[in-house]
């Protein structure tokens, strides 16, 4: 298990919230062992495999199928020389692709109805604060 206090070293420079409860929740449920493959479907830019690294020698996989990110991220001249010479799949990708994108729409749906749930109870909260008499922009005393 990784200690909230590396946690909070390797995210240190980061100012979303919301990113390093992930990374503590990732961390939580497949906790880094050196002799672990992890396979980072969707990874972006592999900010999290980036976190896996620091503190573990697992050996670490990233696939994106975004071209931009992997044009940006490997560079032109490397990406237009996978295209001619390798990434052929033959459809034999297509499976993976389809579940991956169910998955990815799935775990957009919830963050939407986070969201909207948090902006809810954030209106309301401004709403009592307002019939109270106090201003909803100021941090209330405790």
């Amino acid at each position: 298990m990784v200690d909230a206090q590396t946690i909070a070293h390797m995210t240190r420079n980061e100012a979303d919230m919301a990113f390093k409860k992930r990374v503590q929740t990732i961390f939580e449920w497949i906790p880094p062992h050196d002799d672990m493959r992890i396979l980072d479907c969707a990874c972006g830019r592999g900010f999290y495999l980036n976190m896996y690294r620091h503190v573990s020698r697992c050996e670490l996989v990233g696939l994106e199928l975004d071209d931009e990110i992997i044009r940006n991220g490997l560079g032109p001249d490397y990406a237009d020389k996978m295209e001619r010479f390798g990434v052929q799949t033959d459809g034999q990708l297509d499976r993976y692709v389809r579940v991956f994108q169910r998955a990815q729409r799935k775990v957009e749906r919830k963050h939407l109805r986070d969201r909207k749930m948090l902006l809810h109870h954030e209106k309301e909260r401004k709403k009592m604060q307002r019939e109270m008499g106090q201003d909803p922009f100021l941090d209330t005393a405790e």
